[in-house]
């Protein structure tokens, strides 16, 4: 029954992505920045119905995988480009790639080029391995390090909304 109900939640993820991609706004960052964030999020939600198929290529589950470092990251710029009309994705917003980026660096050789038997032990342990841990420890600091990041963005807008309400 799950894998019914993430099937369908991925395909109007998909859907609403498509959406946002391809509706014409004069900010068109915010949209490409909230499709990549449910894209996102649909990869990651997509491993209740397509265990058979990553079950034979280890190297998609553990890319599907690292690609949740990517999440919080990207909903991050979404914020920003939501509190401030004049945001523009610069170079020194790179560094919230570098886990993913890092992640799977790491991972080359002791997974990526490593054998099909190799890459079969290393996910079926994978839950009590370092990599796992890690990518627990790095999700919930990521987490609480954009919310810190966000307050400035959202004192600014709350400081000035006052003088642009409708009265």
């Amino acid at each position: 029954m799950i894998s019914i109900i993430s099937l369908i939640a991925v395909f109007v993820s998909i859907l609403l992505s498509f959406f946002l991609l391809t509706v014409h706004r004069e900010r068109k960052l915010g949209n490409v920045l909230l499709a990549g964030f449910i894209l996102l999020n649909a990869i990651d939600l997509s491993a209740w119905f397509i265990y058979g198929f990553t079950k034979y290529h280890p190297d998609l589950e553990l890319f599907r995988r690292s690609t949740s470092w990517l999440i919080n990251p990207v909903f991050y710029l979404y914020a920003l480009s939501i509190c401030f009309s004049d945001f523009k994705l610069k170079a020194k917003h790179l560094p919230h790639a570098l886990p993913f980026i890092v992640y799977n660096l790491v991972l080359l050789p002791r997974f990526y080029l490593a054998d099909i038997t190799a890459k079969a032990i290393f996910l079926e342990n994978y839950g009590e391995g370092p990599a796992a841990k890690t990518m627990l420890l790095n999700g919930t600091f990521t987490i609480c390090m954009l919310f810190y990041w966000c307050f400035p963005g959202l004192k600014k807008i709350q400081e000035d909304l006052p003088g642009k309400l409708c009265r």
